[in-house]
Formats: structure tokens, sequence, C-alpha cells
């Protein structure tokens, strides 16, 4: 994150900590149908402090709570959002390190399939079983554990494999991630309950 959203993001959390402090009867409008809720809320944005005082203390306290728990709820959306930017993040790191791995790599992954195409000219020519077996031994001299640690470190990046790139750019958002996943708790849109399992779990 940069300077400008990390103190976005702690000036989100804390606003949402001090609304959660305010937000004590959120309970009471379970029962209420959201369009109601978004109406109490309108109301209560549409009036300034003079006009709250004029209310009845019952209808005062209605609006001010219906307006808390709206805004409770756009701060919660505002931090969603970030996390999904932060994460997203990440990814679009670790694919940019695979890509500069890549291109740093291309001479190694050039010379191993150079020796890829020079071992199949070998198997499809008209030599026999012996002849074949002792020019590939020439083709790869002493250096077969050497190919072989290459090709596995080259296997390892494949495609766009950036899963590797990514814990050096997870560790400095880490405690960032899980205060998140703190906050937001999020739940399972289905019966799989898995990864709230998990992330329970971990926080």
């Amino acid at each position: 994150l940069s300077s400008s959203s990390a103190a976005s993001d702690v000036y989100k959390r804390q606003h949402l900590n001090w609304l959660k402090s305010l937000n004590a009867a959120k309970d009471i409008f379970n029962i209420i149908p959201e369009s109601k809720l978004q109406r109490l809320s309108d109301e209560a944005r549409s009036l300034n402090i003079a006009q709250m005082n004029e209310m009845e203390e019952a209808k005062r306290f209605t609006l001010v709570t219906a307006l808390v728990r709206s805004q409770t709820a756009q701060v919660i959306d505002d931090l969603a959002d970030m996390f999904i930017h932060s994460v997203k993040k990440l990814h679009n790191n670790g694919n940019e390190a695979l890509n500069e791995y890549h291109r740093l790599h291309q001479d190694k992954a050039d010379s191993l399939i150079e020796v890829l195409s020079r071992l199949l000219t070998v198997i499809n020519s008209s030599q026999n079983t012996e002849e074949q077996m002792g020019s590939i031994r020439n083709i790869l001299g002493n250096d077969t554990e050497e190919i072989s640690k290459a090709c596995e470190i080259y296997l390892g990046y494949a495609g766009n494999n950036y899963l590797p790139f990514l814990l050096k750019y997870y560790r400095s958002q880490r405690s960032n991630l899980f205060e998140f996943l703190t906050i937001l708790k999020p739940k399972s849109t289905s019966s799989d309950t898995a990864l709230e399992k998990s992330i329970n779990f971990l926080i």
C-alpha cells in the first residue's frame, strides 16, 4: 500500500471501531425492512443538529441509530474493497516477478530446449538402439544431474505459476490482511464453509 492509501486504511479501521462502539442497538433493526431503514438513514443525513434536537427523543434516537448502522455498513464495504485491492496487488506483483524471472532465465530455457531438440533428433534418426544410446550419452555428457535440476526449477515456474513469488510480498502485508479478516469476518455464500472455518481458525 502507498502511504496515502495506508493512511486511509488506518482511518477507515479507526472509524469503523468508533462506529461499532455506537452501534450497540443494531440487532433491533433485524425485523425492519431494509427499504425502511434506508429511508430512516436518508432522513437523518438530511437534518442538521438543530433540527434533530427539535424532534421527540424516540424519533431522534431511531434516526441516529439507523444512520450509525448505515455508516457502519458503508465503512465495512470500503474496507472490503481495500482488502480486495490489497490481494489483487499481491497477485499482480507475483505475476510481474514471474515475468521478470522468465526474462532473466530465458537463456537457461533456451539451453534446455536445445538439449531436448538434439535428443529428439537422435530418437527420430535411423540409428539402432545402441547407437542412439551412445549419441544420447554424448549429448548429456556428465551434466545429467545439473540438467535434471534445471528442468525441475523451470517446471516449478512454468506457465503462470507465480505463487512461489508471493511470499516476499505477503510478508509485508500479513498483519494487514489478518486484521482485515478479523474486522470483516467473511461468511460463505454457499453450503461449503471450509474456507470460512479456515479463516476463523487462523484469526
